[in-house]
């Protein structure tokens, strides 16, 4: 079940979903996002999917899923581990948060480069360090180990295919934070942001800027692309 104002009835009807129930807010009328989802509770609903605005539906979201409701919903962050500390400063109980969450994804998206023109070239000594190139970095990001010296990166030139901006099409890059008995432990305790990311890595999640940098090493993307989207963990 999902909540949302002004759904585009061209989509709803070109692609009929079987036990997918879309409800058209109307606010003018008193039926906000948070009547809709009050009401999807009382009929016991698998799934809803909305959006966390308001501390008010926030607080129903996690009543939802304390009912065994699987609640997909967005709110604005700039990483999958800062999601906790705006959730604490919205009301939310660290009991809470560490109970009914159990997966995080941030995403960005990057420009990918054409194929068609893109320009390799070997890295300085001087960016490899920065970029803290090394065996270790390639397992993380399961990628087979190339000794330094033979890694090329590609940049953008241009053409008549990307209209000379020497990028094509856009890639997603994503962060996932999945939510273990150990984190749990940590949220419970009121541990940090910084501390949350530290020990969700130490477990194997990639960053928004590991999965960039991985998308560099591939040729999919350039270093300036995704480091302007990304930015590295100081504890990484």
């Amino acid at each position: 079940m999902t909540a949302k104002e002004h759904i585009d009835g061209r989509v709803a009807g070109r692609y009929p979903m079987s036990g997918i129930n879309q409800v058209d807010c109307k606010f003018e009328i008193g039926y906000t996002d948070t009547v809709a989802v009050n009401t999807f509770l009382k009929q016991k609903p698998d799934i809803i999917k909305l959006k966390l605005e308001d501390h008010e539906t926030t607080r129903l979201a996690f009543r939802a899923a304390s009912k065994k409701t699987l609640v997909l919903s967005a709110i604005h962050v700039h990483s999958a581990a800062s999601v906790f500390d705006r959730l604490r400063n919205m009301g939310i109980s660290q009991f809470d948060l560490s109970t009914y969450i159990f997966l995080i994804q941030a995403q960005r998206i990057i420009r990918r480069l054409c194929l068609d023109c893109r320009e390799a070239y070997s890295p300085s000594d001087g960016l490899l360090r920065h970029l803290k190139v090394d065996e270790q970095l390639f397992e993380r990001l399961g990628l087979p180990f190339e000794y330094p010296g033979s890694i090329t990166f590609y940049k953008p030139r241009g053409c008549s295919k990307c209209f000379g901006s020497g990028y094509y099409d856009r890639i997603l890059i994503c962060e996932s934070l999945k939510v273990t008995p150990k984190l749990q432990d940590i949220i419970l305790n009121k541990y940090s942001v910084r501390e949350i990311e530290k020990t969700a890595i130490e477990e194997g999640m990639l960053t928004l800027w590991d999965a960039g940098l991985r998308q560099a090493i591939l040729g999919n993307t350039s270093i300036e692309e995704f480091m302007m989207f990304g930015k590295r963990p100081s504890h990484a």
